[in-house]
């Protein structure tokens, strides 16, 4: 064999060598990142689940009675024709502002 096949040889299994120590360097950093966004996931899910159970927790009729009395809000319900009147109205006023163009 040659010297120089022999370099040639050395220099090919050198590249081949670095490449293979490239390839391992970056699937480690993948999957380390992989790991990372799986962590930032279970938290993010652990943060929603606690949000939806507060929002359950204060919806519940005996936290929004507190809540009325605390902020002191009257909250009356209303009467049949109140609802009737303001409707019509809403209505009638809707059809008197349409807007025609014939021209």
């Amino acid at each position: 064999m040659s010297v120089f096949r022999t370099c040639g040889l050395l220099v090919a299994f050198a590249g081949i060598a670095l490449t293979l120590v490239y390839l391992r360097t970056e699937q480690s950093g993948s999957a380390a990142r992989s790991l990372e966004l799986e962590a930032r996931w279970i938290d993010l899910r652990r943060e929603l689940w606690s949000g939806q159970t507060e929002l359950a927790r204060l919806r519940t009729p005996t936290q929004i009675r507190e809540r009325i009395e605390r902020f002191e809000v009257e909250l009356v319900p209303p009467d049949g024709d109140s609802i009737i009147s303001t409707v019509s109205a809403q209505l009638s006023g809707s059809h008197t502002h349409r807007h025609t163009d014939n021209g």
